[in-house]
């Protein structure tokens, strides 16, 4: 009995190889097929329709730039600065201490302008001095002049001697040629005085300060600790353009030539010159 029974079990296990099974998953293949097939139409469209996708004519591109007639005929093309054609370093005649200076970088001046002042309290002594030592020629030479006229009289009448006469002449003559030194002595204490007083030479801006108050200004800076000018300024009516011509292009520059300036600063501002 036992055995019929394992007989049967074992008979169960073996395997049908004749029988479907209906629950087995079916293969995707036909799937993979398909989509190479797709792909392979695809391709095949387009290499047939390549030429009716690929333009005739190659576009080329380029950045365009926007110029102006002169720039388009213009013969040479150089760079340069803008600078004024008076331009003056202020520096006074006379050496001295500063004491004023009136002005700072970006002020308009005017021709005759007082821009500084130097110490000027001992050539105000000076020239006090001097007019003081003119007054005292003038008497000397009104006093000359008379002795002399009372000379000629005593001559005349037979009462002194020419000698006496010639003396008195002498000493005439001499109060004279004193009034003329003491005169020009005086002149030329004036314009030592104003030396002192440092004036602007034409109309104009002060660009720099080159010297404050305090400091020691000489005309040609003879030291190291002083200042051989005051301020610098510049006649701004009068801009120029300093262009660099290689020599090169030398040829290209002519007499009366025209040109137009542009500045960096406004592009779209064209100036003739």
């Amino acid at each position: 009995m036992t055995d019929a029974r394992n007989e049967g079990d074992i008979a169960s296990l073996k395997i049908d190889r004749d029988r479907k099974y209906s629950d087995r998953p079916k293969s995707r293949r036909w799937r993979y097929i398909l989509y190479l097939i797709v792909a392979g139409g695809i391709i095949l469209a387009y290499l047939q329709f390549k030429e009716r996708i690929t333009p005739a004519t190659q576009v080329k591109l380029a950045t365009a730039t926007i110029i102006s007639p002169t720039d388009a005929r213009s013969d040479l093309v150089a760079t340069g600065y803008v600078v004024a054609q008076r331009k003056a370093e202020v520096a006074s005649k006379g050496t001295g201490r500063l004491v004023y200076l009136g002005f700072e970088e970006g002020d308009k001046v005017s021709k005759g302008e007082v821009i500084g002042i130097l110490d000027n309290e001992d050539i105000k002594a000076n020239l006090e001095l001097a007019k003081a030592g003119l007054v005292k020629a003038e008497a000397d030479s009104l006093e000359a002049a008379r002795s002399y006229r009372r000379a000629k009289e005593l001559y005349a009448s037979g009462s002194i001697r020419q000698t006496e006469l010639e003396t008195a002449e002498t000493s005439y003559k001499l109060a004279v040629a004193g009034v003329t030194a003491a005169a020009a002595n005086v002149r030329a204490t004036q314009v030592a005085f104003e030396n002192t007083y440092i004036r602007a030479p034409f109309d104009g801006t002060i660009l720099t300060k080159n010297a404050d108050v305090g400091e020691i200004v000489a005309p040609f800076a003879s030291s190291a600790s002083s200042k051989g000018s005051v301020v610098t300024m510049a006649d701004m009516t009068s801009l120029e353009v300093e262009a660099d011509v290689s020599e090169s292009n030398i040829q290209k520059v002519r007499t009366g030539q025209q040109c137009e300036i542009v500045l960096d600063a406004y592009p779209e501002t064209r100036y003739p010159g």
